[in-house]
């Protein structure tokens, strides 16, 4: 993937605003009559969240004018393939100890990746990360277990594609599964553990699939 100056001078700027915005903001809060003994912790705490806070906010801005579409758009020429990289960088590069860590827990992580831009339907547990939120959606009572990885794009050569992933309701993902664009699982449907579910697949309702790449291995038999 090849970067160009504009690719660069974009991301050196979002980083300096979102560093600088929050570092402002925990300067602020040494003024405030802090506990001594949690003084530092507190500060490096603020700091942290309006690092979240920005970066969430500024990708959201970015969105506003180059919103994530599905199609195929070159990297270096568009601006949706500009746009794409940028986000990508700030999502990865300021958000990545919470996407990469277990800072937020599985139980709230529906909640951070819907401030994101996902779909994210109720009682959902994600133990996994997942790219191009605002391409995602999940519906209720679905689980996604630890280090599933849904990616709502595919580099091609100098080409990003980006396609919608659609999760239904009930659904089970297992552990470390790959979930690639322009996916719909269909309700109370099992993809199993370890399973690549590649591009433009169809799983239907309660219909279990398996393997690399993933293909219909089974049917549910207890249906609600």
């Amino acid at each position: 993937m090849h970067f160009s100056f504009i690719d660069k001078l974009l991301a050196m700027v979002c980083l300096l605003f979102t560093v600088l915005a929050a570092a402002a903001g925990a300067w602020y809060v040494t003024f405030l009559p802090l506990p001594q003994d949690f003084r530092g912790i507190i500060i490096l705490l603020v700091f942290f969240f309006l690092l979240v806070l920005g970066s969430g906010l500024l990708m959201r801005i970015v969105r506003a004018f180059i919103p994530l579409k599905e199609g195929t758009f070159d990297l270096s020429e568009t601006k949706e393939g500009i746009s794409w990289k940028l986000q990508g960088f700030l999502y990865v590069f300021n958000l990545g100890l919470l996407i990469n860590t277990y800072l937020v827990p599985v139980n709230l992580r529906g909640l951070f990746f819907s401030f994101m831009g996902a779909k994210v339907g109720k009682n959902v547990m994600i133990g996994g990360k997942i790219l191009e939120p605002p391409l995602v959606e999940i519906g209720n009572y679905s689980m996604l277990g630890e280090d599933t990885l849904i990616a709502a794009h595919a580099v091609e050569g100098s080409n990003v594609v980006l396609g919608k992933v659609k999760i239904g309701d009930y659904v089970t993902i297992g552990v470390k599964a790959v979930i690639l664009p322009d996916v719909e699982i269909g309700n109370n449907s099992i993809v199993a553990a370890g399973a690549v579910v590649i591009k433009g697949t169809n799983i239907l309702p309660y219909e279990i699939w398996g393997g690399v790449p993933a293909k219909k291995i089974g049917e549910v038999k207890s249906k609600r």
